[in-house]
Parts: structure tokens; sequence; C-alpha cells
């Protein structure tokens, strides 16, 4: 409730309520974090600061592997910028807002209207660390529709090797189904063993 009085040189007053209500509008926001605060380099200048940088990913059904500059929406394609997924209009074009590049986040990224029947992908990528011999601990939180403040599904910590020369870790977390304005259905990509969906970038630019 906002409440505005107003009272004139004479003393005369008056006042009146306005009542606001926020309400979430749907859509789809992807969250992604790692490692506590207090290592990062934004925050800390030690020598044993953590300088990783995770990338978040969403890829698009036609897509027909992770890292394709038209239909993956990471930092190189859709930072500060949709990206033009859809001919009839930006509503279903993904955003990334946030690009954190030294230690732990959050990077989100947003669809205000996600096509319903669609399986988008979510992963992440360990991109690079200024310091090599940290694992880097992932969490993502999976936002749909009407759950604004309460993750429909979250995941974490998933355990990210630090990159050699020669591979990086790709985590394929999970994949989202649209289902109407309110509903949505995550389901964890999981290894035959039970464990987190890692592989290599090079595996994921070849394939989904």
């Amino acid at each position: 409730v906002v409440r505005l009085r107003v009272v004139d040189d004479d003393g005369l007053e008056a006042s009146c309520d306005a009542s606001v209500t926020a309400q979430p509008t749907g859509g789809l926001r992807i969250e992604l974090y790692w490692n506590p605060p207090d290592r990062s380099c934004d925050t800390y200048e030690g020598p044993d600061c953590d300088g990783s940088d995770l990338d978040l990913h969403l890829l698009h059904p036609d897509a027909l592997a992770w890292f394709d500059l038209s239909l993956d929406c990471y930092y190189a394609t859709c930072r500060g910028e949709p990206a033009a997924w859809s001919p009839e209009g930006p509503g279903d074009d993904p955003l990334l807002p946030l690009d954190d590049v030294e230690g732990f986040g959050p990077e989100t990224i947003n669809i205000v209207a996600p096509v319903e029947g669609f399986v988008y992908e979510v992963g992440v990528h360990y991109y690079a660390s200024d310091r090599p011999r940290l694992i880097a601990s992932a969490h993502v939180n999976i936002y749909c529709q009407s759950s604004d403040t309460h993750p429909t599904y979250s995941s974490g910590p998933v355990e990210l090797m630090p990159p050699t020369e020669e591979e990086r870790d790709f985590w394929r977390v999970a994949s989202v189904v649209i289902h109407g304005e309110e509903e949505c259905e995550v389901s964890p990509h999981l290894s035959s063993d039970g464990t987190p969906d890692i592989i290599t970038d090079n595996a994921a630019r070849a394939s989904r």
C-alpha cells in the first residue's frame, strides 16, 4: 500500500491510499552460481582467490549441438541483447542479462514467453580459471512460469574440474518442457551410474 499525505500552508491536509500488487508474469528463468562469494576474485584479492568462470547455456530444441551460434543462448550469443530465436517476435527470445567472469555468479537466462511444448536444454560450461587447480562447485535453479521466488527445480553442488589445455567440463543439467501457462516439467540429466551428466566441451560441440 502506498499512502500520499499532503499538508498546505494553512494546515489543511488530505491523503489517499493506493494498493499495488506484483504478480509473476510467467516465463522461464535459469540461474547459475558457483563457489562461496568469499573466495571470489571479485571480492577477495588474496593469492588463493577463485577466478573461475562458469558459463550458463540454454539450448533451442532445433539445435543439433551446444555452442551453436544461432540456437544456443550463452555469453557469445545473448549477453545483454536477446538472441533472435523467433521470426514472429521477441517473446520467446532468450536473454543473458548477467555474466560473471571471476568467481561465483550469478548468471541468469530469461525467456519471457517460452513456447509451449518446446524442450529446452540447460547446460553449464567450465570456461576458464585464473587459478587452474580450483574445482568449481556449481548450483543451478530453474524457475518456471508462476514459480517466481521458489525454484521449480534445483541442482547442486556439482563439482566441475578445472580446465586443461585439451578439455573443459560441460554439465548437461536438465531439459525443461513448458506445459500451458502455469506448469512445466524438468527432467534432470544423469549418467548411467546416477551421477550428474558431465561431458567434455568437445563432445558438447558435437552433440546435444
